[in-house]
């Protein structure tokens, strides 16, 4: 195996991890290395090809090369044998179907994390049924289901705890707290516990969705100056995390936002917005957690 291609594969954890920007810059200036990889292992690997797609992805979410990941994942799942059940099939899978819920594409999100809990359960290997349940928590949420997404997220939970995965176990609370946000408002103390993990993780990502979540839950009780400094928090630490939402949390951010502004009138609302926008991590992370008197973990 080449050896960049090797620390590549190596690096796998710490690109889905909170702290990804050295690798995200080391791939932003070998990006073409990269292509020619992937492009040789297409004629001559699948299999590792598969691996180092189903590795690479967060880099081409974060970047904003959505269009050139889905396509080296259609060009590599297209030429493999789908008869190999392997694990670099199953990430690959898993990674394809991430990028096609990002831009709203339910109907090729399903098939492929399907495929891929499919070989996961064959493998009898947890952390890639996790993903995969996520995935279909995912979908779930592009069909307006959030008492499917949560049975989904509730068993990648149940995964990744029985595998302790502290990481995943953050992700997966998330999406079990977000469901239940969407069938029961007011779940607040599920959104302090998912932040609590957050915190402890430092994964400013995460910590973005908690504190979107607990400004919907602060506008669900009437607390529009809290709301309105949820929303900056959570801009701040999305930003922090050089992301971008997801395209299903729009709709109800701007939900949030155009009430708080009612309430509050736009000046005022902006006034509180402000401040929370300004806010490092650790002081966004403590924001969300004030009324439960929990601390940002040192």
């Amino acid at each position: 195996m080449d050896t960049w291609i090797g620390e590549v594969l190596a690096a796998e954890s710490d690109l889905r991890g909170p702290s990804p920007d050295a690798w995200f810059e080391r791939l932003d200036a070998e990006r073409q290395r990269l292509d020619d990889a992937l492009a040789r292992l297409l004629e001559n690997d699948h299999e590792l090809g598969l691996c180092l797609s189903g590795a690479v992805w967060p880099f081409w979410l974060a970047r904003g090369l959505v269009d050139d990941g889905r396509d080296w994942f259609d060009r590599l799942l297209a030429a493999s044998d789908s008869e190999q059940r392997t694990a670099g099939r199953a990430k690959a899978l898993y990674g394809a179907g991430t990028l096609a819920f990002i831009q709203g594409d339910r109907e090729t999100a399903l098939p492929l994390h399907t495929e891929s809990l499919a070989i996961a359960r064959e493998l009898a290997d947890p952390l890639l049924e996790a993903d995969a349940l996520i995935g279909l928590a995912r979908v779930a949420l592009l069909d307006g289901d959030a008492r499917v997404m949560e049975q989904r997220a509730r068993a990648s939970l149940e995964a990744v705890r029985a595998a302790g995965d502290q990481k995943r176990s953050a992700t997966a609370l998330h999406h079990v707290v977000e469901a239940l946000r969407r069938q029961r408002p007011g779940a607040a103390e599920r959104f302090h516990e998912s932040l609590e993990l957050a915190a402890e993780l430092k994964n400013a990502r995460l910590i973005a969705y908690c504190l979107l979540g607990l400004a919907h839950v602060a506008a669900s009780r009437g607390e529009w100056p809290r709301a309105a400094r949820l929303l900056g928090a959570s801009e701040a630490a999305l930003a922090s995390a050089g992301a971008t939402l997801d395209p299903d949390y729009l709709d109800d951010r701007e939900r949030t936002r155009s009430a708080a502004e009612a309430a509050l009138g736009s000046d005022c609302c902006a006034k509180e917005v402000e401040p929370g926008g300004s806010l490092g991590l650790e002081a966004a992370a403590r924001e969300g957690l004030a009324e439960t008197g929990l601390r940002f973990p040192a």
